[in-house]
């Protein structure tokens, strides 16, 4: 800067450019383009005004007021890069574009740039901070599962609370019924990951899902796409992992007590210990009891087997939808839709068999007190005891038969009065129509009628059809009752058969009790 000619002095310092001696008119334009060299845009008209004048003291150097730079930042998480426009800085929107597209370039943004964001800020005022670049967040892969839609839960020690707020003890759940066709588990795809980025090209990886496969046990069956699990046979539910398993006879290794509550199953169950007093045991099919049943309730649809004793205490039940086979059974409740098979002894029990009641070889076969009820026979080795203990015996018609020829008469009559009602309405609103007809909604009311008239007169031939059935069968069974003591019959046995009774004051033995001629009558077995 110095041309040897200069009358003047121009000095740097930390807080700028000084001027010291005299600024020629002619020195003016050189001086200006030698602050311009080292970065420094003098204000010229300013500048002009000290031309020519002697400056004693070091005077600042008048500089032209320089718009803030467009300027760009990324923020601290690398997902958003932002710029800032100074205010009205003489710049078109395509300058001011420009210039931060480099400033941004310069901050290292190499990804996720929008344009048209950056575009519209330039055209705007600025003096804020514009977000115009987004990086991707990665989206992490969602592992495959199952959605297993039988409740699996356990109510434990505590039981279940009814809608009274009363908890019930004995109410476990430790059994998880299925039926066949029903579907256990659902498996719900895992779902890929998606790689993301920050706004300066950093890849930023996604977890990798992971999957899972069903795995189907016995009496399951998977569907084609693996998504499906289905049992293929009635049964409990049992999971170990992604494994599933339906069985269809539900084992309890022990007794039934407040360690397993009340049973409840679709299937066969079999149980190795007792089922103790006032608990109950349910079983779709077969039940099995090898220890002592002591004031219980139990019920199958199937035959029930019970290899020990069964104690009622005037509470017990044993019911069942094929045969009841026991040991010794005193003080119950017995219904069996088929035979009531017994080794030992019926003491004091409430006994009704659809077929026959009869004892195996090899025990007692004693039957004391109570009432016996069988559809055909019943066959014993002794009848009643030798403190003549009262013995009511009933042969030749089916209780549960009975039953439900009295049912079905009641349901018959009540269709009876349902279809008569109807035909009254119909015959009303037919002289409506012949008189002055018909509105709107008589018409539809007519219609109505008609159809329900058709739908009870098809229930009726229904059920006239079923009740033909069971008279039919009550009718055969009458001809067929008999009771055979192979040993000793004691007094105060009463024998009916066909209505008729027959009442043992001396012991008999031997003996078979039929009905003949309108009466019951006694014939020796040998």
């Amino acid at each position: 800067m110095d041309d040897g000619k200069r009358a003047y002095e121009l000095q740097k310092r930390e807080d700028g450019w000084f001027l010291k001696g005299t600024v020629r008119e002619e020195d003016l334009d050189g001086l200006v383009e030698s602050l311009k060299g080292e970065g420094i845009f003098p204000a010229s008209e300013d500048l002009r005004e000290l031309s020519g004048k002697t400056l004693e003291e070091w005077t600042p150097v008048p500089l032209e007021e320089v718009p803030r730079p467009v300027e760009a930042r990324i923020t601290p998480d690398g997902m958003t890069a932002e710029v800032f426009f100074p205010e009205e800085d003489g710049r078109t929107p395509s300058e001011r574009f420009e210039l931060a597209k480099a400033a941004l370039a310069e901050a290292g943004v190499q990804a996720g740039l929008d344009e048209d964001i950056l575009r519209e800020a330039a055209a705007e005022k600025g003096g804020r901070w514009i977000p115009v670049a987004f990086g991707k967040p990665a989206k992490d892969g969602v592992d495959a599962y199952f959605e297993v839609l039988v409740d699996m839960s356990r109510q434990g020690p505590a039981g279940s609370e009814s809608e009274e707020g009363k908890v019930d003890h004995r109410a476990l759940g430790i059994i998880h019924n299925v039926s066949r066709g029903q579907e256990l588990v659902r498996k719900v795809p895992m779902e890929e990951g998606e790689d993301g980025f920050d706004v300066t090209g950093k890849v930023l990886r996604a977890r990798r899902a992971k999957d899972v496969k069903i795995a189907a046990g016995p009496y399951t069956a998977l569907s084609e796409d693996g998504l499906t699990l289905v049992a293929s046979e009635d049964g409990h539910l049992v999971r170990e992992g992604s494994r599933f398993t339906v069985y269809p006879v539900f084992e309890v290794k022990g007794d039934v007590d407040y360690a397993t509550g009340n049973l409840e199953f679709v299937g066969s169950i079999v149980i190795h210990g007792s089922v103790k007093e006032d608990f109950s045991v349910r079983a779709e099919k077969d039940l099995e009891v090898h220890g002592v049943v002591e004031r219980a309730t139990l019920f199958c649809g199937g035959d029930m087997r019970l290899t020990s004793s069964a104690r009622g205490m005037d509470h017990g039940k044993l019911e069942s939808g094929g045969n009841i086979f026991v040991e010794y059974v005193d003080q119950c409740v017995i219904r069996a839709a088929r035979d009531v098979v017994f080794r030992r002894a019926l003491m004091h029990c409430d006994v009704e068999a659809g077929m026959g009641v009869r004892h195996t070889e090899g025990g007692k076969g004693l039957i004391a007190g109570g009432s016996i009820k069988a559809g055909s026979e019943v066959e014993c080795l002794i009848l009643g005891s030798g403190m003549e203990t009262k013995t009511a015996v009933y042969v030749g018609v089916s209780p549960g038969l009975l039953r439900k020829k009295k049912k079905l008469l009641a349901s018959l009559e009540e269709l009876e009065d349902k279809k008569t009602t109807i035909e009254k309405n119909i015959k009303y609103l037919t002289k409506i129509m012949n008189t002055k007809g018909l509105d709107d909604r008589q018409k539809a009311m007519a219609m109505k009628f008609v159809e329900l008239e058709k739908t009870v007169k098809e229930q009726i031939a229904k059920l006239r059809t079923v009740l033909g059935e069971v008279e039919k069968t009550v009718d055969a069974m009458k001809n067929q009752g008999c009771v055979k003591v192979w040993g000793v019959c004691h007094p105060g046995v009463s024998v009916t058969i066909r209505g008729e009774t027959l009442l043992v004051r001396e012991p008999v033995e031997r003996i078979r009790f039929i009905y003949r001629d309108g009466m019951v009558i006694m014939v020796s077995l040998d």
